[in-house]
């Protein structure tokens, strides 16, 4: 088999890549400030419940044409700013969100420069995202829905009727709809497509799906599709 890595849609073996991904498996760090204070023992602790970026590393090889294949990735890697998906053969069943803005320097192993290895570094958000929190769950009656993880999530619910419900009791009201409307729980936006839908729902507060089981109550509402967006470290 061989390992791979996909950033941007584009995969290593394209390039002629040969990866390593055994710096892939590390877990970023708890934001948490430290204060010590004199004359009381241990410190105070402020943790902010969330996490700092993570960089993610691969050793790569070149093994042959290095110098058009390494012009060719510099190209793929720093072509387009922002968060990509990143995924990998090591770790299938997750993807994570990353960014590529560093330079790129390869030693070159022979010298007639036909040969070459580097580490690419990608920086990425903490989450690593399930693939199976990318599939809807559809509910046309009351139910629940369960968080597998450790962590809580903040899901996409997409509705097709008017009406309420709640959601491990947070209140959603919808007075207006074009077919169905998307409520991101994430960006904290209602839209369908892109339009603005945020004054035809009223929200008490954005719901999140906790780790375990999950109260769904359709009060009025038909039904709705969940994208649950299930994360880990």
């Amino acid at each position: 088999m061989v390992n791979y890595f996909c950033y941007n849609g584009k995969y290593s073996y394209e390039y002629g890549l040969i990866v390593s991904g055994i710096k892939t498996f590390g877990s970023p760090q708890r934001k948490v400030e430290v204060l010590h204070v004199a004359g009381r023992n241990g410190d105070i602790l402020f943790d902010e419940g969330t996490y700092d970026n993570i960089y993610v590393s691969y050793d790569v090889y070149i093994t042959d044409n290095f110098k058009t294949k390494a012009r060719d990735i510099r190209g793929w890697l720093l072509s387009s700013g922002g968060y990509h998906r990143l995924t990998d053969s090591y770790n299938t069943s997750y993807y994570r969100q990353a960014t590529y803005f560093n330079s790129l320097d390869y030693d070159v192993i022979d010298h007639l420069m036909t040969q070459g290895k580097a580490t690419i570094t990608f920086y990425a958000m903490p989450q690593r995202f399930l693939t199976s929190g990318e599939n809807a769950v559809t509910k046309t009656a009351s139910g629940s829905i369960t968080n597998p993880t450790q962590f809580p999530s903040r899901p996409l619910i997409r509705a097709y009727s008017t009406g309420s419900m709640t959601i491990n009791g947070y209140s959603i009201t919808i007075s207006s709809i074009s077919s169905y409307v998307d409520i991101d729980c994430d960006t904290m936006q209602c839209y369908k497509g892109t339009t603005n839908c945020n004054g035809n729902v009223t929200i008490d507060e954005y719901p999140v799906l906790n780790s375990g089981s999950n109260t769904i109550t359709l009060t009025s509402v038909t039904r709705i599709d969940i994208t649950p967006r299930w994360w880990t470290l």
